[in-house]
């Protein structure tokens, strides 16, 4: 008679998972897109249109926020109030508004 080993079957990826862990938790956490919460992207939008850069800030992107707010300052204190300098600013704004928007709902910028 001849003996045949046995099999070990290992367990997969989801049988070793403990319990207490949600896969809801996991696809949440990803290091470059913010959850998808369907307000989030129209709240960063409208604060960018507030004033450019405090989307981005809401959104945690500290770097891109910080710079966006530097430039509006910028151009505020540069344009004298003109009304075709102030173009530059409402430009800016929208765009800001666009990109916090898509930071919010993809994980990634316009840019």
């Amino acid at each position: 008679m001849q003996m045949t080993p046995e099999k070990k079957e290992t367990p997969s990826s989801e049988e070793a998972r403990p319990s207490s862990e949600p896969k809801l938790e996991e696809e949440k956490k990803t290091e470059n897109r913010i959850e998808s919460d369907p307000v989030r992207p129209v709240i960063a939008a409208v604060l960018s249109l507030v004033f450019a850069g405090l989307g981005h800030l809401y959104l945690r992107k500290w770097g891109r926020g910080v710079s966006i707010l530097f430039v509006a300052a910028f151009l505020f204190k540069i344009s004298g109030y003109s009304p075709r300098a102030m173009m530059l600013n409402v430009v800016l704004f929208v765009f800001s508004a666009f990109d916090a928007f898509s930071f919010g709902k993809r994980g990634h910028g316009i840019v």
